[in-house]
């Protein structure tokens, strides 16, 4: 981590007069003198990575947002003053993706790596616990991208993004969604029901969902950009290739609502490869025979 990656003297001013912090309370915190601050600002140079670390520790901040002035100055002085449900404009506008999804893949890092690395993945996005607990709330879909994207950053396994998408059936099982699945009589019903209504209501409104295919054993899902999203990101190309991979995952474990085996799930096409449209071949057939199975009498 280099001090000299950003000019740190302005961020730290920015910071200061944001907080509407005097000079004796900000050095402070830095656990420096105040001439010595002074001289730092005027020359642009004295500010260290253990000024940053202190900062950080001290404003609950990722000390690599100090560094490269990403920092969202008005949740930052919203937290500040205990609004700490202020999501950042980043996130707050053009909100199309459920809450729900967010908390359970942050769950999954609390279960798999601890709530300290959970706790600094939202301290990096600056977004607390508190922000996300109503899970019908709506989010945009960068979060769940930056989420994905610092999951990736603390496994450097790409691939786990999948395994994460199937931690959703455990995590939601008891929930609204989970209480409907488990009363559907089979796979291909939970396909009916999930696209595109349930899928809208329950998930995001960030893409169009048709079947283009539903048999008793398996599934053609097709998936495309809501204009409405992509006009208000001014992207062509809504999510991230990390959103889709851990959608592969979602689709996967929907057999787990009625305690069948899990999908196999296939992704040919992928709009963040060049692709019009994502398209999602889904394999039942494992489920639907062990559905079949458990209904015939003996």
């Amino acid at each position: 981590m280099s001090p000299s990656r950003a000019n740190l003297g302005e961020t730290f001013e920015r910071i200061r007069v944001q907080l509407q912090l005097n000079s004796d309370e900000w050095t402070d915190t830095l656990a420096m003198q105040p001439s010595a601050y002074r001289t730092a600002i005027d020359s642009g140079v004295g500010l260290t990575e253990t000024h940053v670390e202190n900062l950080a520790d001290a404003l609950d901040l990722d000390p690599e947002a100090i560094l490269n002035a990403t920092l969202d100055f008005q949740a930052l002085e919203a937290h500040r003053k205990g609004n700490v449900d202020y999501i950042p404009t980043r996130y707050s506008q053009v909100a199309f993706s459920k809450r729900r999804t967010s908390n359970y893949i942050l769950e999954f890092v609390e279960r798999e790596y601890g709530w300290r690395k959970k706790l600094e993945i939202l301290r990096k996005l600056q977004v607390t616990e508190s922000a996300l607990q109503n899970t019908e709330g709506w989010i945009n879909i960068r979060f769940l991208q930056d989420v994905c994207h610092s999951i990736v950053d603390l496994t450097g396994n790409p691939n786990i993004l999948q395994h994460v998408g199937e931690y959703s059936y455990v995590a939601n099982r008891f929930s609204p969604i989970g209480k409907i699945y488990r009363s559907l009589s089979g796979p291909k019903e939970l396909f009916e029901a999930t696209f595109p209504e349930l899928a809208g209501k329950y998930y995001d409104k960030n893409t169009h969902y048709r079947l283009l295919k539903l048999t008793d054993t398996d599934s053609i899902l097709e998936a495309t950009a809501n204009p409405e999203v992509a006009e208000g990101l001014k992207t062509k190309r809504v999510g991230s290739p990390g959103v889709c991979a851990q959608k592969i995952g979602v689709l996967a474990s929907f057999m787990g609502y009625l305690n069948l085996p899990f999908a196999k799930v296939e992704h040919p096409s992928c709009i963040h490869r060049g692709d019009q449209r994502c398209l999602f071949s889904v394999d039942f057939s494992d489920a639907a025979y062990a559905s079949k199975s458990a209904k015939r009498p003996s």
